[in-house]
């Protein structure tokens, strides 16, 4: 009987081990995305200020703020090493 509660104990631990894992990914993702948005928002921010027009008086969609951070990117790619670093020791450690 104690065999068959061990083994229950191990599927439980190996359950939570995967969603743990699962929840640092979402996490993790969550905050890649976060970085790509808010640095095309400022990327675009200060494009548009230097030509004195605002954001808000451009009305862009949402969707536009990623595509201003391929120039950041381009220029910075070094940027998402730590993100990288952290994704690998994520995965494998």
């Amino acid at each position: 009987m104690e065999s068959i509660d061990d083994h229950h104990k191990q599927q439980i631990i190996g359950a939570r081990s995967s969603v743990s894992l699962l929840f640092y990914l979402m996490t993790l993702s969550s905050m890649v995305v976060a970085f790509v948005f808010f640095t095309g928002w400022a990327y675009a921010y200060h494009y548009f200020a230097h030509f004195k027009v605002g954001l808000l008086a451009l009305n862009l969609p949402i969707a536009t703020y990623p595509g201003f951070s391929f120039w950041v990117f381009q220029a910075w790619w070094w940027l998402f090493l730590p993100y990288v670093c952290l994704v690998v020791m994520l995965v494998f450690f």
